[in-house]
């Protein structure tokens, strides 16, 4: 039992520089395109010498180091391109804020129709009558059954029907007696 908790701790010891080299193989690959020619951010560098310390005083004067100022170039900016630039800015904001609401508008009516198209579905949907019978008076009156162009069978044929199925079942019934009747001595 020892032996194997003391391996199973010698193969997890060993298994950690293992997995925390693999973790940081590729740590080293990267090159920041936008960083400085030593590979991290630009140092600031100061633009004014700093002053050397103050020498011991001596009987002779001496001459004081002085700081001169770099001069940065400030770009100047004509007044009428500056307010062409904000008109064109203000002109482009006002295109884009119109076609937003020109798209808005197009998205609220597609809204009120699809509203109005279930409207009406539903409407018709409870217009629609009910699949039980209901009477309903008819345009004519219904012919009495006198006439012989009532378009039915009338009562006539199916009396002969029933007339016939009885024939019929009465027939098989006297076969069947005949079968069971005891035969006649010869």
């Amino acid at each position: 039992m020892r032996a194997r908790l003391v391996t199973a701790l010698l193969l997890a010891v060993l298994a950690l520089p293992a997995s925390a080299a693999a973790q940081s193989a590729g740590d080293d690959q990267y090159v920041d395109p936008f960083a400085g020619a030593n590979g991290g951010k630009p140092k600031p560098t100061a633009t004014a010498t700093p002053a050397a310390p103050a020498p011991a005083p001596t009987a002779a004067p001496t001459a004081v180091p002085t700081v001169t100022a770099v001069p940065t170039a400030i770009p100047t900016v004509d007044p009428a391109i500056a307010a062409r630039a904000e008109r064109r800015a203000d002109a482009q904001r006002r295109r884009r804020l119109a076609r937003r609401r020109a798209a808005a508008r197009r998205r609220a009516a597609a809204r009120r129709e699809r509203a109005r198209i279930r409207a009406e579905a539903r409407a018709k949907a409870q217009a629609t009558p009910s699949p039980t019978a209901t009477p309903t008076p008819s345009a004519r009156p219904a012919p009495a059954a006198v006439g012989g162009d009532s378009g039915g069978f009338g009562g006539g044929a199916i009396a002969a029907t029933a007339l016939v199925v009885a024939a019929a079942l009465a027939g098989v019934a006297l076969v069947r007696r005949g079968e069971q009747a005891p035969a006649e001595p010869a």
